[in-house]
């Protein structure tokens, strides 16, 4: 369940959201 990451996860559920982003643009240095 994506809304169990968010709350658990916080940080996962934002690698699965820029998971899309990354095909287009580079990853962001957030790490």
């Amino acid at each position: 369940a994506p809304l169990l990451v968010n709350i658990i996860l916080p940080d996962e559920q934002d690698k699965i959201g820029t998971s899309n982003l990354v095909t287009s643009n580079p990853p962001p240095l957030d790490h």
